[in-house]
């Protein structure tokens, strides 16, 4: 029995070189789409840590009353105190998983002015690599400058523990 000419479809054939051709792509592809999904996962927490930054001054000024930048097991948050567990939490910040936060300061102090108590410096990090972190610097002045990816001003990042 012979196929009429009209007929249309695949051979077995043409479908497994498809299929190869497809996961071949797929191979060379998914390495750098990982990296990229883990590229937008630190800055999106890099900028999510910079907005509670900004909102701990703000609450600050709005009610002309000192706030604090606070961090506990790995938790940041924004609260009137940091010393008394009883103070309510006004917005907080859980760096998602594999994404480590470490800082120049445990607590940052706004005040009512908007205001910091000190300079400090905080580092976002996947994996202890310093060459893809984000470094936000905070000036006394309150200022949040978030520097290029893998930058520490004009220069490299050279580690993920601010000195």
């Amino acid at each position: 029995m012979s196929r009429p000419k009209a007929s249309a479809g695949f051979t077995v054939i043409e479908l497994m070189v498809v299929v190869f051709v497809v996961a071949i792509f797929v191979s060379v592809a998914l390495p750098s789409f990982s990296t990229a999904i883990t590229n937008s996962r630190l800055q999106s927490a890099s900028n999510e840590l910079a907005s509670l930054i900004q909102y701990a001054r703000s609450t600050a000024v709005q009610n002309n009353q000192s706030m604090n930048l606070c961090a506990s097991s790995g938790v940041w948050s924004v609260r009137k105190s940091c010393t008394d567990a009883s103070a309510t939490v006004l917005r907080s910040f859980t760096p998602p998983t594999g994404v480590t936060v470490s800082a120049s300061v445990a607590s940052l102090t706004f005040r009512s002015n908007g205001t910091a108590s000190s300079a400090a410096d905080l580092i976002a990090c996947v994996n202890s690599s310093a060459s893809t972190g984000y470094k936000l610097s905070v000036q006394a002045s309150g200022f949040v400058r978030i520097n290029a990816q893998g930058k520490d001003g004009s220069s490299t990042l050279s580690s993920c523990t601010p000195s």
